[in-house]
């Protein structure tokens, strides 16, 4: 019960359900852990620095959003593991990845709809929150998410782009 207080509370306090902000953690972790999983499956030394930045932002991001969970005055610990549907989606992958004749190409493409997903909830949840530090916040990280995406989507038109060349 205590818990159901304390989450109105936040609700309350933060004008956010505090079912979207622990989504938002959930979606961070995954997204790291697809990062992580991406960099097994890259020979490119480059691809493999960036996925390996960003799956470091994203822990940060996890980071920073338990400190302002844990302002509201609540325990927060954060999930160690990726969700099921992200676990899915790691197998989807490399099942792609190992079907493609372009599996650089089926790698990136993935991620690039990933990084699509985690902006639009960034957006769902910027649209639901009042508390002006927590706005703050999210607009740093979702400003950094859309900065990542650009270069996933740069980098799967180069690879595209490469692949049809030699196609050709």
């Amino acid at each position: 019960m205590q818990s159901e207080s304390i989450q109105a509370s936040i609700r309350t306090q933060s004008g956010l359900d505090w079912s979207m902000l622990s989504r938002l953690v959930q979606d961070n972790i995954d997204s790291a852990y697809a990062f992580k999983a991406a960099q097994e499956l890259i020979v490119s030394r480059h691809l493999r620095e960036l996925f390996q930045s960003i799956e470091q932002e994203r822990s940060q991001n996890c980071e920073e959003l338990k400190r302002v969970i844990e302002s509201f005055g609540i325990e927060y610990e954060l999930p160690r593991e990726q969700s099921i549907a992200a676990s899915m989606h790691k197998w989807w992958t490399k099942l792609r990845s190992s079907m493609s004749s372009d599996e650089l190409y089926a790698v990136l493409d993935e991620l690039e709809h990933e990084e699509t997903y985690l902006q639009k909830y960034y957006d769902k949840v910027l649209d639901n929150s009042l508390h002006p530090g927590l706005i703050n916040l999210l607009k740093v990280q979702l400003d950094r998410i859309r900065e990542r995406h650009e270069e996933i989507r740069a980098a799967r038109a180069l690879e595209k782009a490469r692949y049809e060349h030699d196609a050709e």
